[in-house]
């Protein structure tokens, strides 16, 4: 059996963020414990919970995302449990500069997060980042990834 030492808990919209974080959820399942929806068994009202249980809270921001309840719930879970959070964002999305009263919080967290851009394209670059910078050491071959892309 694997030994987890950290768990990162993948937060994303749907239908702009899936294919960016199931990549990052193939990277990262073998050496992490991730949860990713569409991966895991749960129900809608425990995502709060989950959230507060896990290690690292990585925050991908697609189109949409910031009109989300239920990532917007996610993330404020994140920042009242004084989680880790990593932002990952494509190159030309555009974080707000002034957020709306009732947003204040998360547009502080967000800017006071580290932020991970990826170009055209998410690769392995951007793991390979995310995993030194803010995961720690991984304990298998840095090749583990190769597969993927």
């Amino acid at each position: 059996p694997r030994a987890i030492h950290k768990s990162v808990f993948l937060s994303h919209k749907r239908s702009t963020g899936q294919s960016v974080a199931g990549r990052l959820y193939e990277g990262l399942k073998d050496e992490f414990d991730c949860f990713l929806d569409s991966k895991a068994r749960f129900k809608i009202h425990d995502l709060e919970q989950i959230v507060r249980r896990c290690d690292t809270f990585v925050f991908i921001m697609t189109a949409g995302i910031l009109e989300s309840e239920w990532c917007l719930k996610e993330f404020r879970a994140a920042v009242q449990a004084q989680k880790p959070i990593v932002i990952i964002r494509q190159l030309d999305y555009n974080i707000p500069v002034t957020w709306p009263t009732d947003l204040e919080d998360i547009g502080q967290a967000i800017a006071a997060a580290p932020n991970l851009v990826w170009l055209a394209e998410f690769n392995q670059e951007c793991i390979n980042k995310l995993v030194h910078d803010h995961l720690g050491p991984r304990r298998v071959d840095q090749n583990f990834l190769q597969e993927l892309f």
